[in-house]
């Protein structure tokens, strides 16, 4: 997998109209772009492996064999992170 990281303040103004129509909104300087490329493996492959429809992947289950307290624990230290939780 190939990771992309741009910096919006480092666009040039018309590589950021196109990100900016991909994304269907205006970009601030204080963001990045952040582009993961992918290769799709043959759905024949044997060694792929297929979730189950109706199912969620292994990684959803973060919590498993936690307590409250120790979820609350850990929530205290990543939700004052989340950009949608920072004060001005």
């Amino acid at each position: 997998m190939e990771k992309i990281t741009r910096n919006v303040p480092e666009l040039d103004t018309d590589e950021k109209r196109v990100y900016e129509s991909v994304l269907g909104h205006e970009l601030s300087a204080n963001q990045q772009i952040i582009l993961h490329v992918v290769t799709l493996e043959d759905q024949d492959d044997e060694n792929e492996t297929h979730q189950p429809s109706g199912t969620l992947p292994e990684y959803f289950n973060v919590y498993d064999g936690m307590s409250d307290k120790e979820i609350a624990e850990l929530e205290e230290l990543i939700l004052p992170r989340s950009p949608s939780r920072s004060t001005p």
